[in-house]
């Protein structure tokens, strides 16, 4: 069971590890301004300074991934109740994350944010929506109280 836990935990934590590398990575690659609205297939028409949308990213993310890691503790609920817990606000990490990486992903080596096509990035979100599905069924199950009927 320890085992799992450390999984899923790890799990919680990857998108908010992987928000922090990407920057890292990706420093003097990606545009001051990002992407922030798309028109359909093309390019956007809408741009945001890319430090505060990093900054506010990241915090959401690891709030997020905080409070997802607190339904990793053995609380006196069901199963299925912390399994949804664990589930949506790990799924809220990722997809902040993804909303930083996406748009800074897709000005990787531009001069300009509107001349950002767009790509995975779309696809991250999308799978980034369900990811938390993945740490909440690794979770182990509480042990859950059995009444006996008197």
């Amino acid at each position: 069971m320890r085992g799992r836990t450390v999984t899923a935990a790890i799990l919680i934590a990857l998108p908010v590890g992987t928000l922090v590398w990407a920057r890292t990575a990706w420093e003097g690659r990606f545009t001051a301004e990002l992407p922030s609205h798309w028109q359909g297939p093309g390019g956007p028409d809408a741009t945001s300074p890319e430090e505060p949308l990093y900054w506010a990213m990241l915090w959401t993310s690891a709030v997020s991934a905080l409070i997802a890691l607190a339904g990793l503790i053995r609380w006196p609920l069901p199963s299925a109740g912390m399994r949804w817990w664990v589930a949506v606000f790990a799924s809220v990490a990722a997809v902040t994350a993804s909303m930083w990486i996406g748009p800074a992903g897709s000005t990787l080596d531009l001069e300009n944010a509107l001349e950002a096509r767009p790509g995975v990035g779309v696809l991250l979100t999308m799978f980034c929506l369900v990811y938390g599905a993945i740490p909440a069924l690794v979770r182990p199950p509480a042990r859950e109280s059995v009444g006996v009927a008197g």
